[in-house]
């Protein structure tokens, strides 16, 4: 919301600032003091109404193509604002089911710890039977093979 109102508050602020700089520049154009009006005899006044009013068109095609490019920007914010809110959300939900899993499990990490060193060494103790089993019968299976291939 706050975003909505900064917004407003540029638009507005540049757009005063474009129409300051318009009517600032048709005003000059209209109040020619007298010593630095040429020689030559001055254009008509439709003839510079003509060129002011060209020029207004000029500007206001400008500041409708800057008015544009703000509220695209704007809500290219916007967008990624919501996108940003939606990920909070979805991490600060992510984060209180971790804790509901991880509350009953608080105090008990040396009981957790000290059943997975007992499942590791019980698996090591396995693996080491497997490996001079494997080691033996590799050997017998070797002379066997070298006693009948002479």
């Amino acid at each position: 919301m706050l975003m909505n109102y900064l917004g407003g508050a540029v638009i507005s602020a540049l757009i005063g600032a474009l129409v300051v700089s318009v009517m600032g520049t048709a005003f000059r154009n209209i109040r020619l003091p007298i010593r630095t009006m040429p020689k030559d005899p001055p254009t008509s006044y439709s003839t510079r109404l003509r060129e002011l009013a060209t020029q207004l068109v000029k500007a206001s095609s400008d500041v409708d193509c800057l008015l544009g490019e703000m509220s695209s920007v704007a809500s290219e914010r916007q967008q990624s604002f919501e996108s940003l809110q939606n990920r909070i959300d979805e991490l600060a939900h992510r984060e209180k089911e971790l804790k509901d899993v991880l509350q009953p499990l608080e105090g008990k990490w040396q009981v957790i710890a000290d059943y997975f060193a007992q499942q590791t060494e019980k698996e090591a103790k396995g693996d080491a039977f497997r490996d001079w089993l494997l080691f033996f019968l590799g050997a017998i299976v070797g002379v066997v093979t070298q006693i009948l291939v002479r």
